[in-house]
């Protein structure tokens, strides 16, 4: 059962010494499956699509309509373990072949959003 998506937007002001501000927000949708703990971001958007979860040694990320710029992998301590920018496709093979068994949080940049999700690494049997 999956839960429902969060909206969450985040807003930033910032004002230097001379009194002039500048103000922008982001906004981030998730959505995590309340079985298992694991997001697929197909869930997120229904545009994009990350498979195989669990994952071995390939993750495909796949995107319908919007051009993905960024993708990155973090553990669960916060550590970006890999990372890939200035992309310029839709669907990525992203070979996570270095990366140890375990859980992990994908975010993948596109030009006007971004979005996070979990996945699980498992080794080969």
């Amino acid at each position: 059962m999956a839960a429902p998506l969060q909206t969450t937007t985040y807003y930033l002001t910032v004002t230097d010494a001379l009194g002039c501000h500048a103000t922008d927000s982001v906004t981030v949708t998730t959505c995590i499956d309340k079985t298992t703990g694991i997001g697929a971001i197909n869930n997120i958007s229904p545009y994009l699509e990350i498979f195989p979860n669990p994952a071995n040694d390939v993750l495909n990320i796949t995107s319908a309509i919007t051009q993905i710029q960024e993708i990155s992998i973090i553990d669960l301590t916060g550590q970006q373990v890999l990372h890939q920018s200035m992309l310029t496709g839709s669907n990525f093979d992203l070979d996570i072949t270095s990366l140890s068994a375990g859980a992990y949080i994908i975010d993948i940049a596109t030009a006007t959003q971004r979005y996070h999700s979990r996945f699980v690494k498992v080794n080969a049997k």
